[in-house]
């Protein structure tokens, strides 16, 4: 990813978080030795990681333009 905005760095690391929680409840952290099933199951974690924290952020912002009156948080007192 280049140029990762704050919500993708964001999403990354809860992305991380969730792989990490899964690996600790698996009890096994070297991906070398995981079978199929939890080489899959880790990487379902992190892709659901990922995506639910950018949907959460997409309503964040969404919540803040309805705020704003419709506009971008950034275009609020700028509307020229």
């Amino acid at each position: 990813m280049n140029n990762p905005t704050p919500h993708e760095i964001q999403a990354i690391q809860d992305a991380s978080e969730a792989g990490g929680e899964y690996l600790n409840a698996l009890g096994n952290a070297n991906l070398l030795t995981m079978t199929s099933d939890e080489w899959m199951a880790f990487n379902e974690a992190v892709c659901t990681g990922f995506c639910e924290s950018m949907r959460t952020r997409a309503g964040m912002v969404m919540m803040d333009i309805n705020l704003n009156n419709g506009l971008p948080p950034l275009c609020v007192g700028d509307v020229s």
